[in-house]
């Protein structure tokens, strides 16, 4: 059973979690989010100890639309310079 002060400092750490989360979050909804569904989406980054695992699956999500992205910016750039490559070469 927890004593008072360690249900404190877990309280305390689900809080910092969450805040450390919100942040990630905030990120998301202004990459991912048009502008009229940003406060409704807000609503949903309060930052309580209840929420922290919706927060973190959020950062997750998030990192990995980022690592897509930039994936995909690569395979873009990729195709890009094999264009230019391929263009190159015919004119010699």
């Amino acid at each position: 059973m927890m004593t008072d002060e360690e249900r404190d400092k877990a309280r305390d750490r689900d809080i910092q979690r969450a805040k450390e989360a919100k942040a990630i979050g905030v990120a998301v909804l202004d990459e991912f989010f048009e502008e009229h569904d940003r406060d409704l989406a807000a609503k949903l980054l309060e930052v309580t100890p209840g929420n922290v695992e919706g927060l973190v699956h959020l950062q997750l999500t998030y990192i990995a639309i980022s690592s897509l992205r930039e994936f995909l910016k690569g395979l873009i750039n990729n195709g890009q310079l094999a264009e230019h490559n391929r263009a190159h070469d015919t004119k010699h």
